[in-house]
């Protein structure tokens, strides 16, 4: 993950002391060589075989490794280097003990066996499946009124983490807990939200960010920052904010995915219940508005690399995608061809035709959606 601790300069004693084990060893030999002479009048010169010259070098390694770990706990003081729990509590110091785990919703349509004369209740924790251990049990009660087939409901991935990401719309269709007059269920969108806890990087990036989140006057970086505290899996946020006091916060989660008008009820609830906005300010959270986009391209791969053809061609495709989801994940980022082109080349293609789209501006409330891509292999060119 890029970030603005990068920029810093590096720190190490042992360089700076000029303390490598070539150094110290070399210091040993002579101190050792220069006492016996002072202590027996006799010149001493100790060869790499020498048991007194072994021991010195044992010896060295031992004090480097010293000196390694006292510049490694000093250089956890700093949070450009800190990591693991040393991390984790450096975070507490600013009231940042949030891990990151999340879990995957979805949305969960169960249908009956027969329309019925009488209300059918599915009560919450109602669990389904894809057929394999991960589950999703429903937030609240169904009740399917009389003379209605289906019924719907928020359901929560049991498993906390990116694992709960993997279900697309149709996969979850196996009851795990029956319920009488219930025939099936299906999940009517994909299942969105889950996130592993904290990477280091992730981590570090979040406590450097956190201290703009101290005002409570609204400022727009602190809105972001509050936001994306609600879940790792919020990847981007930007703050639009208008002379009347309306604060317009638009969000989007990882993998490119907009977040449902559910989510965003959420996210907003709990930045309510944060009490960090003023009481002038309009708050809304919103998913951001799609600018659409189809993706028509043609690459090549020269012919002096036709040995690792086939692997070429893997990479660029992978580039390809990777330019795909940062372009539709990025609010307000342009829809850029150049860093395309560029992926492409840095991925192994001698050089690609784009037919669309061209370069374009998207606004700061939009985000680039791909409706549609052809990609297509040119073959080899001299």
């Amino acid at each position: 993950m890029s970030s603005s601790l990068d920029n810093l300069p590096e720190i190490s004693l042992i360089s700076e002391e000029e303390q490598d084990i070539e150094t110290i060893m070399q210091n040993m030999i002579q101190d050792f060589e220069d006492r016996y002479q002072e202590l027996t009048g006799e010149e001493l010169t100790l060869t790499d075989s020498d048991p007194w010259a072994i021991m010195c070098f044992v010896v060295a390694g031992q004090f480097y490794q010293g000196y390694a770990i006292a510049e490694e706990r000093m250089r956890q003081n700093f949070l450009k280097y800190m990591y693991g729990d040393s991390l984790k509590n450096w975070g507490g110091n600013f009231g940042m003990v949030q891990d990151g785990t999340a879990y995957a919703t979805t949305v969960l349509r169960f249908t009956l066996s027969d329309i019925q004369p009488v209300p059918v209740t599915i009560p919450a924790g109602t669990r389904a499946t894809a057929g394999d251990d991960i589950y999703f049990a429903t937030d609240n009660d169904i009740v399917i009124a009389a003379g209605n087939l289906e019924g719907v409901a928020k359901a929560t991935c049991t498993t906390a983490g990116t694992i709960g990401n993997q279900y697309v719309t149709g996969m979850i269709n196996i009851i795990t807990d029956p319920v009488n007059l219930v025939d099936s269920v299906t999940n009517t969108e994909d299942a969105t939200g889950g996130h592993d806890e904290y990477t280091d990087d992730e981590r570090r990036e979040l406590i450097f960010n956190f201290p703009s989140t101290y005002s409570s006057a609204g400022p727009e970086q602190a809105y972001t920052e509050f936001v994306k505290l609600y879940s790792s899996a919020i990847t981007n946020a930007v703050c639009v904010t208008t002379e009347d006091s309306t604060v317009q916060i638009y969000i989007m989660l990882e993998n490119a995915t907009a977040p449902s008008t559910d989510y965003c009820s959420k996210v907003h609830t709990y930045l309510m219940n944060l009490g960090v906005a003023p009481d002038t300010d309009n708050v809304i959270i919103l998913p951001p508005v799609p600018r659409e986009y189809s993706l028509n391209i043609t690459y090549y791969i020269s012919e002096s690399n036709k040995e690792t053809e086939n692997s070429i061609k893997e990479s660029v495709e992978a580039a390809i995608e990777e330019w795909i989801i940062e372009t539709d994940s990025d609010i307000g980022g342009a829809i850029s061809t150049d860093d395309l082109i560029s992926y492409i080349k840095a991925a192994g293609a001698k050089r690609a035709v784009i037919a669309s789209p061209s370069y374009t501006k998207v606004k700061s409330t939009e985000v680039a959606l791909c409706t549609s891509r052809e990609v297509a292999y040119g073959g080899l060119e001299a």
